[in-house]
């Protein structure tokens, strides 16, 4: 559905593999496992969010916990999934802008937080120079400041709760016109 720009797209269920939420001219998707299965990601430059399991991801000797995240460039790898419905979250592009190949893991307590009036922000891939992936948490009853992008595209996607979006259903820049619309989980708004 589209409000004033804006696409809403509300999944009713997420099966087991891969659920798109933007594919162009970034990817942002959900990955859903299989018990013991092993993936890899065909992307370039891309950061995976461990979103939600029970066991360690193991991923190029190395361990993956709930709430870390994994940034690559260049290097090829495979993930191996110990247990069903362990959630990642993957984001990035194409081609990197990097000569370099890397495979980085940050801890959850180490991602970057940034403090906000109506909650906070998790910088999951720090400050890549070609593409943000960042965490919201909005506190009940309050609401962002409000956005308007000539060149930049976001896709948000509301895994818990209830959400709001307020637009303008004319595409126009003034705030004085809004709109409303309202969603339930999981749902993705690509502005």
């Amino acid at each position: 559905m589209n409000h004033g720009g804006n696409i809403i797209k509300t999944y009713s269920e997420i099966a087991s593999g891969r659920s798109d939420f933007a594919t162009s001219p970034y990817y942002f998707y959900l990955y859903t496992a299989q018990t013991e299965e092993k993936y890899s990601v065909d992307l370039n430059s891309y950061s995976i969010y461990y979103l939600s399991g029970s066991e360690p991801i193991k991923v190029d000797g190395q361990e993956l916990n709930p709430g870390d995240t994994l940034q690559v460039e260049k290097f090829d790898h495979g993930l191996e999934f110990p247990s069903s419905q362990t959630r990642i979250l993957v984001a990035g592009i194409s081609d990197s802008q990097s000569d370099e190949s890397k495979l980085e893991i940050t801890r959850a307590a180490d991602i970057k937080k940034v403090t906000k009036p109506w909650g906070h922000e998790l910088w999951i891939n720090g400050e890549h120079p070609a593409y943000a992936f960042k965490q919201l948490y909005i506190k009940a009853g309050t609401k962002t400041s409000l956005q308007y992008h000539e060149v930049k595209r976001e896709t948000n996607v509301l895994f818990s709760c209830k959400g709001r979006l307020h637009f303008s259903p004319d595409n126009l820049t003034e705030a004085s016109n809004l709109s409303t619309v309202d969603f339930d989980p999981i749902t993705a708004i690509d502005v």
